[in-house]
């Protein structure tokens, strides 16, 4: 080998080392600009997650959105139940915001269910939020996958096991039977009898109670003391819907002496409707009181003012219209409208 051809293989090798710690070079800046980028912290951290990734047909799946930002910055999520339509929505939940680590933290949940097989998914939710300078910024969560696998499926996987052994055969004792029977009527019995005498004695206290003041006069004072607490006015319409609802149950309790506080609105009205003690004309307002109130208490709906006077309205009505009449039984006088 001559010595130009010695050479010019020299020059080769350190241009071929020249080129590889160029690359490494900037290999290591490009890195040193990606770890940069990853450690601005964006003002809204948002998420969002299932408890499963995977489930069977009336599995619950737990859908969990949830943001933690700066108390400085302006931001509610939004109500997401068109995106989630794909999914039967049987129970949601919308807790206050909490403080962690000086961060305020909102969050929303539903409990869903999938009806039938198949791959669904959730698609990005878009929140937008107010930068204390007045900027509008937007943030939004990614895709989420659910795979929904079919029962058949999973009873195949079990195939393998081997079922147990029937059970051995057992003669008929046919006294063990009627003695069963003659215990079950008893007890039916005794919680006939107990309830009758229950009944019966609070009857009897509520005649009592009626007898030294009215109850339209205590329904009408507990409903000018629960005005006077001004809850419209401060937006707490859930408490006064609890408190409203209550007045109105106690008066049914003592003017006719159901017992409508131990008993829920689905066990009240049927007892209104089918004893005669109040008159047709009443009834439709006590389905629309109970339906407005329980609407407020257990679906969180937050009604309007007018809604609100509607109510207080009704129970002014209905008070007015059954009270009792001087001189008369717990069960008797007042108008039967």
């Amino acid at each position: 080998m001559n010595k130009g051809s010695c050479c010019a293989r020299r020059r080769y090798i350190a241009l071929v080392l020249a080129c590889v710690v160029v690359t490494l070079c900037a290999c290591g800046s490009g890195e040193t600009r990606v770890a940069s980028r990853q450690a601005v912290s964006a003002p809204v951290d948002l998420s969002a997650e299932v408890d499963k990734a995977v489930a069977y047909p009336g599995d619950v799946i737990t859908f969990t959105l949830r943001a933690s930002h700066s108390p400085d910055i302006s931001l509610e999520l939004p109500e997401i139940t068109d995106t989630l339509s794909e999914f039967h929505i049987i129970a949601s939940d919308y807790p206050q915001p909490v403080r962690e680590g000086g961060q305020l933290v909102v969050e929303r949940s539903y409990k869903l269910q999938a009806e039938a097989a198949g791959s669904y998914v959730i698609e990005p939710i878009e929140v937008f939020y107010t930068l204390p300078a007045g900027q509008r910024a937007m943030a939004r969560t990614p895709k989420i996958f659910i795979e929904v696998e079919s029962l058949l499926a999973k009873q195949a996987e079990a195939s393998d096991i081997r079922d147990i052994k029937p059970p051995m055969p057992v003669r008929p004792s046919y006294w063990m039977f009627f003695l069963l029977i003659i215990v079950l009527v008893a007890v039916f019995v005794a919680l006939f009898v107990a309830r009758a005498l229950l009944e019966r004695g609070k009857r009897r206290k509520l005649a009592r109670k009626l007898a030294s003041r009215p109850a339209h006069e205590e329904a009408l004072d507990a409903l000018a003391a629960l005005l006077r607490k001004r809850f419209i006015e401060k937006g707490k319409m859930r408490e006064f819907c609890y408190e409203i609802s209550e007045i109105f149950r106690r008066y049914i309790q003592a003017r006719f002496g159901i017992t409508a506080l131990d008993l829920t609105t689905e066990e009240i009205l049927p007892r209104i409707e089918n004893n005669g003690i109040i008159g047709e004309p009443m009834k439709p307002l006590v389905r629309e009181f109970f339906t407005n109130t329980d609407v407020v208490k257990f679906a969180k709906y937050r009604p309007t003012r007018e809604e609100m006077e509607k109510i207080i309205d009704a129970t002014r009505t209905f008070v007015e219209a059954t009270k009792v009449a001087v001189g008369a039984a717990p069960g008797e006088g007042g108008e039967r409208a």
